[in-house]
């Protein structure tokens, strides 16, 4: 998926470790959005996410330990003084009332901090939530077909984005969101202003990420429905 979110999770440490970090520092910039409340699951994660892969590791260790000594047992030679039994790593400690979804809520506060009027591409920068360059490009509707029932199917390009916002505005009147598609193909169910007749439907998509519209808006294709 393209974004500034790291896909394994050793690059993640060091990616929550410079957000908590730069967080705290712009908190000021950005106080409706960095409250206390905010920044407190911010370092929780960090911590979490650090722990826990340390956990990982206490546990890939042990179970290689555990194969050895399992293989002292099943295969030494008679008279093996027998080592000492690895033991079981703890889990790190989480406190109580901690909820999980530490991807889904940092991309929630990035989408909210990226539509602030007061970010810059140099806050984005050192906060380490700059997308990629070059890796999106200007979606659009590549085809469009009236079904029957007054149902229309889009087929989009989606340009690198994981999703697509989609507006239509029927016989002229006010743009209107249908919603949110994660698939290049969409069908408008909306029902027509006036049953049984047909309409202009006109649709544009515009890339999603980070819980926000953003980059270019698709010129506009119409099409009139089938009752």
């Amino acid at each position: 998926m393209p974004g500034y979110y790291p896909d394994s999770r050793t690059a993640q440490i060091p990616w929550w470790a410079t957000f908590k970090t730069e967080a705290h520092n712009y908190a000021a910039t950005f106080p409706s959005i960095l409250t206390v409340g905010n920044l407190a699951k911010i370092d929780s994660f960090a911590a979490l996410v650090l722990n826990l892969a340390d956990a990982a590791d206490q546990a890939k260790n042990y179970a290689s330990n555990l194969v050895a000594y399992q293989q002292i047992w099943l295969s030494g030679a008679l008279g093996t003084v027998v080592p000492a039994a690895p033991v079981l790593p703890a889990l790190p400690p989480i406190p109580l009332g901690s909820v999980v979804g530490g991807e889904a809520f940092a991309r929630l506060i990035v989408g909210q901090l990226k539509a602030d009027p007061a970010m810059t591409p140099a806050i984005e920068e050192a906060m380490g939530i700059s997308s990629p360059s070059g890796s999106l490009g200007n979606p659009l509707v590549q085809t469009i077909q009236a079904l029957g029932a007054s149902q229309v199917r889009l087929r989009c390009k989606k340009a690198g984005y994981p999703a697509l916002q989609i507006k239509m505005r029927q016989n002229g009147g006010a743009w209107l969101t249908l919603g949110v598609s994660l698939s290049a193909s969409f069908t408008d169910t909306t029902a027509p202003l006036v049953a049984g007749t047909s309409e202009v439907r006109e649709y544009t998509v515009q890339g999603y990420l980070d819980n926000i519209a953003q980059g270019s808006i698709s010129a506009i294709k119409s099409v009139a429905t089938t009752p």
